[in-house]
Formats: structure tokens, C-alpha cells, sequence
């Protein structure tokens, strides 16, 4: 649970960092490699679920359309069918998990085993103190924000409680 928290506030907080050049960067394969590995020590739960798995599921899926031959007429092959011609079109995290995989069989077991999400993990005391403590002190801190920012906005404005009482009468 901690490590899905984690993994989506670094998810968001890096998403305002990002330049159009480290994206560049990023496609350069010993880059690459470096930010899997990154994202494999800091998530690894995370990082077998978005590369890993996925990276078995799509070789799967690959293989099981490069066994099924095409129908063609008896004219183009005397069997009636060829070897189908695959164009596949994957992200650049997935193309060396891909590569490494394709030439390993993957059965149907491990491909249903890929389909069942695992049971949740008793969560320990301690993690909802650590959530709760956290949770707590970001609100505080987003609060003390919130109120410094509001107070700058309503002295910068020409609001001012006394003109305001000034104006009502009282009979």
C-alpha cells in the first residue's frame, strides 16, 4: 500500500519536472535501462506489474498470433495457409523485455497466472500510523499554505472588514 502512495506522488511530483529534453534523453537505450533500474529498486512491486508482467503478457499475445497460420488461397501456398506477418507497435520500456522473452515459450498457466491479481497483504499497525502521521502532517503543511496564500490575496485586495462594517447601519 505504501509503495503504490509512493509511487503515485513520485509519479505526479516528476511530472511537473520533466524537460523536452530529458524525454530525448530517455530515449536513449543505456538511459533507458537506467531509469527501469531506478524504478526497479525504488518500486519493485510496481515495476513487476507495469514491465515485467506486461513485458510476458504482450510476448504472449505475440506468440500465440505468430502461431496461428493465415488462410490464403490454394493458388498462393498449396496448403492453404502461410505464416502470418506481424507488425507490432510497443512502447519503448517493452521492446527489449519483449526480445529477451519471444524465443521462451510461454505456456497458458503462466499467462492465467498473469490474469489473477495477487491477495492484498495484511497491512501491519505501524503502516496505518505511518499513513495517518503523513497524511496529517500534509494537511497541515497545505493548510499553512493554503491560509498564507488566502491572507496575501485578501491584503493585496482592498478588502478590509472595517469598510465593510462601516457601510452596514445599525437602527
Amino acid at each position: 500500500m505504501l509503495e503504490k502512495i509512493r509511487f503515485g506522488f513520485n509519479m505526479i511530483w516528476e511530472s511537473f519536472n520533466v524537460s523536452q529534453q530529458e524525454i530525448e534523453d530517455a530515449k536513449n537505450k543505456d538511459m533507458l535501462q537506467q531509469i527501469m533500474a531506478e524504478m526497479k529498486e525504488n518500486f519493485p512491486r510496481a515495476a513487476e506489474v507495469i514491465l515485467s508482467e506486461r513485458d510476458t503478457y504482450l510476448t504472449a499475445m505475440l506468440q500465440a498470433t505468430a502461431r496461428s497460420y493465415q488462410k490464403v488461397p490454394k493458388s498462393i501456398n498449396p496448403e492453404g495457409k502461410i505464416p502470418p506477418v506481424i507488425v507490432a507497435i510497443v512502447g519503448i520500456g517493452h521492446q527489449q523485455g519483449i526480445v529477451n522473452l519471444f524465443d521462451i515459450d510461454i505456456t497458458s498457466e503462466e499467462l492465467a497466472q498473469l490474469k489473477t491479481t495477487a491477495a492484498p497483504q495484511k497491512e501491519s499497525k505501524m503502516s496505518y500510523v505511518y499513513i495517518t502521521i503523513s497524511a496529517t502532517i500534509f494537511g497541515f503543511a497545505l493548510y499553512k499554505c493554503l491560509k498564507r496564500s488566502c491572507c496575501c490575496w485578501f491584503s493585496k485586495s482592498n478588502f478590509s472588514a472595517n469598510d465593510t462594517l462601516k457601510s452596514v447601519k445599525i437602527a
